[in-house]
């Protein structure tokens, strides 16, 4: 065997040690990869999501909590929070996924957030419809999925609730297996449209006053239930109306989401009617000026300034405003308010046995009830759009 030069066997050594620093460097970056993989594993929250007719297993950073009791009633403050929360973020959601190549989805990436609907115990109905229309805003301004996470560890009786007014339709998710009926009570599907909704309207009283009657029989020839759902009939067109000619009017919100929700709900039982009529434009303090009522409310305005002074702010008067619009006096003309229809939202509760409007918009509540003062108040949170809900016990 010949003998190396001393240089060759000096430049094999460096080769060797240089092999062996790659190999200890590529070890040691390994190693610490899996550490910070581990580290990051352990701070992410592994989830199911449902997206597109799929499941998927995932991991997320970070859950925040829808509320327990997610009402616009009994828990106003935490529910509308949580709604302007999910508004901001899924149009930032929307806005980021427009961006984004389209690739081959196999596994989803880390989502760096969500809604944990696991913690909700009780959702409202008019609640429900709010949310609703958030996911259906964003799905028809981008063209977007939106995953729902861990569903199957949902409440049962919130999913059948959402279940019942389209949501998992509306989001292309298959409905869940496990869902069970709610006791006494049957929620319609949300309806939704750009114009004035005489027919959708029509089907939802008529399909609520077809259950009442065919529990109890005698309602069918009686006159003064039949007149309030004609009443009712009229003040839900009037309020669609509103949404449609003017809610969105001088607003950049692009066409396809100048629409209005609506959906009901009943409980044979107690002989309970719900029905809410919701939109996202321009609240009605916000479009007071634009009315041909709007001296009355503004004389009536300045002399309630006089009276407090200046202790209020512009949004602080918006329970006020909504009070006084809905005290305004008749049109000579007979015709639709603005058309507000004010006074029509007003009669349902007259002609009712018993019956509740409420008017939720932007920071003001307005509640009428059947033989109680009306009442008004300032909300800290505000809610975007106006909601008009209708409760009736026939």
């Amino acid at each position: 065997m010949r003998k190396l030069r001393f240089k060759t066997q000096v430049w094999l050594v460096r080769r060797a040690r240089k092999r062996l620093s790659r190999r200890t460097a590529r070890n040691r970056l390994r190693r610490g990869l899996v550490a910070v993989a581990a580290r990051v594993q352990k701070s992410l929250i592994k989830v199911r999501v449902d997206i597109e007719g799929r499941v998927y297993r995932g991991w997320a950073r970070e859950k925040r909590p829808m509320p327990e009791n997610f009402c616009l009633e009994d828990n106003y403050e935490e529910s509308a929070k949580c709604i302007g929360l999910i508004r901001d973020r899924l149009a930032a959601s929307s806005a980021a996924e427009s961006k984004r190549k389209r690739r081959t989805r196999t596994t989803l990436p880390i989502i760096p957030g969500y809604n944990d609907f696991t913690v909700m115990k009780h959702c409202s109905p008019s609640a429900a419809l709010v949310l609703a229309s958030e996911f259906d805003r964003a799905r028809a301004l981008n063209g977007w999925s939106i995953p729902l996470i861990d569903v199957h560890r949902w409440e049962p009786e919130v999913v059948a609730l959402l279940d019942e007014i389209g949501f998992f339709e509306l989001l292309e998710i298959p409905r869940p297996d496990h869902k069970v009926p709610q006791k006494d009570i049957q929620i319609l599907q949300f309806q939704t449209g750009r114009l004035v909704a005489r027919e959708e309207v029509a089907s939802i009283t008529g399909r609520l006053s077809s259950l009442l009657i065919s529990d109890t029989p005698k309602l069918g020839n009686d006159e003064d239930f039949l007149g309030t759902i004609m009443q009712l009939l009229g003040a839900i067109q009037e309020a669609t109306e509103n949404s449609c000619h003017h809610a969105y009017r001088n607003t950049t919100v692009p066409d396809q989401n100048k629409r209005w929700w609506a959906t009901g709900a009943i409980n044979t039982k107690t002989r309970h009617l719900n029905l809410s009529v919701y939109d996202q434009g321009r609240s009605i303090p916000d479009t007071l000026p634009e009315w041909d009522k709007y001296p009355f409310v503004q004389s009536r305005l300045a002399r309630f300034r006089r009276f407090i002074g200046e202790i209020l702010g512009e949004d602080e008067l918006d329970a006020v405003k909504i009070r006084l619009a809905m005290d305004a006096p008749r049109s000579s003309t007979l015709q639709s308010y603005r058309g507000k229809g004010f006074p029509l939202f007003k009669r349902v509760v007259e002609q009712s046995r018993d019956a509740k409007l409420r008017i939720l918009s932007r920071r003001g509540e307005f509640i009428y009830e059947k033989g109680r003062h009306p009442r008004a108040y300032s909300l800290n949170t505000p809610l975007n759009g106006t909601l008009v809900e209708w409760d009736l016990w026939v």
